[in-house]
């Protein structure tokens, strides 16, 4: 009986969270995906509704977990944390296909990623790097410095992120003048994507 109170009191907090979020900012989280990319990109710059970066995450988890469960995947984005990796990922997409749904270009993106979806179960890996923390699926470290080798780095594919394989990292991202840490992050994700073909 107690468990069905509790419940039921989530569930009306959560209720009324979302309700004062639409209420005060004009989004719900359920219609953000069907919004085209400029507005996502508009309401992020905007510093009044900075603060909608979070509903934007809420609804891009709960687009993830609907499409691993399609695709009977254990995950579309390879990069486990920091969440925001995945808001990240999805605006720069986004602001090259400004009059497209966040659903359409977010979809065909992560179709385009399949090389580097994680279909079964993959250990995940905590790097610390500069003193930002990056969580990665060791299967996803083991494709990243795959094609790293094919691109002529030095590096070890064993899934494991030592003083070789950051050194490849960052000399990649130095010469593809990609910006961020030595680390196979949203950046280096889209550039696997683009040099795939």
């Amino acid at each position: 009986m107690f468990r069905i109170f509790l419940i039921f009191v989530i569930g009306i907090f959560i209720l009324d969270v979302r309700t004062t979020a639409h209420a005060e900012t004009g989004v719900a989280v359920r219609t953000l995906g069907s919004q085209n990319c400029d507005s996502m990109i508009n309401h992020l710059k905007d510093d009044k509704t900075k603060g909608e970066a979070i509903f934007y995450i809420q609804w891009l988890a709960g687009y993830i977990t609907a499409y691993n469960t399609q695709k009977k995947i254990v995950d579309g984005f390879p990069i486990r944390g920091p969440i925001e990796e995945f808001l990240r990922f999805v605006v720069h997409v986004c602001a090259a296909n400004l009059d497209k749904k966040i659903f359409a270009v977010l979809k065909a993106s992560l179709d385009a990623s399949a090389p580097y979806h994680i279909k079964k179960s993959s250990e995940v890996k905590s790097i610390s790097v500069d003193g930002k923390k990056y969580q990665f699926y060791k299967d996803y470290l083991k494709a990243s410095q795959s094609f790293l080798k094919k691109k002529g780095y030095r590096v070890t594919v064993d899934g494991l992120y030592g003083s070789r394989t950051e050194t490849a990292f960052r000399k990649y991202k130095t010469d593809n003048k990609l910006g961020g840490m030595p680390v196979p992050d949203y950046m280096f994700l889209l550039s696997m994507i683009e040099n795939q073909k």
